[in-house]
């Protein structure tokens, strides 16, 4: 099969979309597909084309609330005949433009929720959340779930969220997570010493929220140490914040190096207010690392409460968390190997890539038979 992966961010960017999309690409070229990814020019091109896979950039006029590309990929599918179209995000421009020439081109269309249907005051100022949910939901975004002949989602909670919402029949949904190369993000023998965020410095990802954290646990013990692994605009501001605590912030670390990073760390802390199924926390659980996070999302789906990691609601929950994590050895071990055991059991590349795999082969003889063509 020809398949067009949309991807509003080019696959460098550093997000577990992105990421999501280059992954399952390269193991769908493996199965035989011809992958084309459409996606927006940034002027990053670390990812070169291979065979069977070419990455198709486009200028981006622009970025809408800092978020959403304006990229313009119409014209592509006007003009390729593709046999499955596969979107990621029902949020962006790019998806909606693949929902709009559906209905001009008929193809096959596979679209993929990543997070974004329910956004927590405080992700962002309040009047992008309110035209979210007021004016795009009601239109645009409902017209591109609708277009959808079959709608994936990497979280459970997502799909019930999104049915609920826009009044889809459930059956239409797939449950197809992010998924973690098990083989590559495993447990490494290392010094674990740091309490630690992988993430965009931005405020919805919980930076800020991180170092008032790691403020109120160093009143309780001043050997714990932190590390913040990303970077983003905050990157400034949260350095100056944490100038008085035993802080270490990395900057940009490259993808294949994550689990040498990982392998520092006894707990990983998202204090995040919008996610998916976040990534970050399956390759730190495969690394054998519990994680303490906000139940936001499909969060809970992997971090299961008192077994591969805590959920935690403010500053208080989170710091007493975490020192049970750093100072009880035995709940930590436990947790280690529960988090190592889950993620391999239920979210190894190897295993999502087949339930994708099944759901593109069934979009794709439905449409067979539907242009008599079988």
């Amino acid at each position: 099969m020809r398949i067009a992966e949309i991807c509003a961010n080019p696959p460098e960017f550093v997000g577990g979309l992105e990421r999501y999309c280059l992954e399952i690409s390269k193991r769908l070229v493996e199965k035989g597909h011809e992958i084309e990814i459409l996606t927006s020019e940034f002027g990053l091109k670390h990812v070169p084309d291979s065979e069977n896979m070419k990455i198709r950039r486009f200028k981006c006029l622009g970025k809408m609330w800092g978020t959403n590309p304006l990229t313009f990929i119409g014209g592509v599918l006007l003009k390729e005949q593709y046999d499955l179209v596969h979107a990621h995000s029902y949020i962006f421009f790019t998806s909606n433009q693949a929902a709009l020439f559906k209905k001009v081109k008929k193809y096959p269309f596979l679209l993929h929720l990543h997070g974004g249907v329910e956004v927590l005051p405080g992700t962002v100022s309040s009047f992008p959340i309110w035209f979210k949910r007021e004016i795009y939901d009601r239109s645009l975004g409902k017209f591109t779930l609708y277009a959808a002949d079959r709608i994936a989602s990497v979280s459970k909670r997502d799909m019930a969220l999104a049915a609920l919402r826009f009044g889809i029949p459930e059956d239409k949904f797939e449950w197809i997570p992010n998924g973690v190369d098990t083989s590559q993000f495993r447990p490494l023998t290392a010094a674990r010493r740091y309490v630690g965020f992988v993430g965009r410095l931005e405020k919805w990802k919980g930076i800020l929220a991180f170092i008032s954290i790691a403020r109120a646990i160093h009143r309780q013990d001043k050997d714990i140490k932190f590390l913040v692994v990303g970077d983003g605009p905050l990157r400034m501001t949260a350095e100056a914040l944490a100038k008085t605590l035993p802080f270490t912030f990395t900057g940009f670390v490259p993808h294949e190096s994550m689990p040498r990073i990982y392998s520092t760390m006894t707990v990983l802390v998202s204090p995040s207010l919008c996610e998916g199924l976040p990534t970050t926390y399956m390759e730190a659980m495969a690394c054998g690392v519990p994680v303490v996070a906000t139940d936001v999302g499909g969060t809970t789906e992997i971090v299961r409460p008192g077994i591969t990691g805590f959920i935690g609601t403010d500053t208080d929950s989170f710091s007493s968390a975490i020192l049970k994590l750093t100072h009880d050895l035995g709940t930590l071990e436990t947790m280690r190997y529960k988090a190592f055991q889950v993620v391999r059991e239920s979210f190894d590349i190897k295993s999502v890539v087949e339930r994708l795999f099944e759901t593109v082969r069934a979009i794709g003889k439905k449409d067979c038979h539907a242009q008599h063509r079988c």
